[in-house]
């Protein structure tokens, strides 16, 4: 939940997706706030790198929009998931592919106008899969138009 403490409010629910693989088992919560406190990046961390990650804009202490950056994210990527020449193995029942964290800042909240995304895409974290498939995603929110204005996609391991 985002709340407000003076005076004391609760602002929005993050609709989280699966909180299996979030802070409640795995990871923590972080949030970045812009200076002028219009936009926070609230990050649920998963097993093994970013889960969940919010866009929350906010407007005279309410909740203007909630998007839900990893969602955005997956959408992107999951066409090349899906047209990968040696079929990947799925990481699990739920998901095709998560995210990982290689000791970067994988989502950097800049100002209230962007948020800069560096992350690892794979179904593979452990590297035991017999059809690893990971990219390597470099991309720019646009905060205010809610969509990506850049991205890059680029291979990121080969069997």
């Amino acid at each position: 939940m985002l709340v407000a403490l003076k005076p004391f409010s609760v602002l929005a629910k993050l609709p989280a997706e699966d909180l299996y693989f979030q802070h409640r088992s795995h990871g923590g919560i972080s949030a970045e706030w812009a200076k002028d406190a219009s936009v926070a990046l609230i990050t649920l961390d998963s097993k093994w790198g970013p889960g969940d990650v919010f866009v929350v804009e906010l407007s005279d202490g309410k909740v203007k929009r909630i998007t839900n950056l990893e969602q955005k994210l997956r959408r992107l990527i999951s066409p090349r998931y899906k047209s990968a020449k040696k079929k990947p193995e799925s990481y699990n029942d739920t998901y095709d592919f998560i995210f990982e964290n290689e000791d970067n800042a994988p989502y950097t909240l800049e100002g209230n106008k962007m948020v800069k995304v560096d992350v690892t895409a794979t179904n593979d974290p452990k590297g035991i899969s017999d059809r690893p498939w990971s990219v390597q995603v470099k991309a720019a929110w646009d905060i205010a138009a809610a969509k990506f204005t850049s991205q890059k996609i680029t291979d990121a391991r080969r069997k």
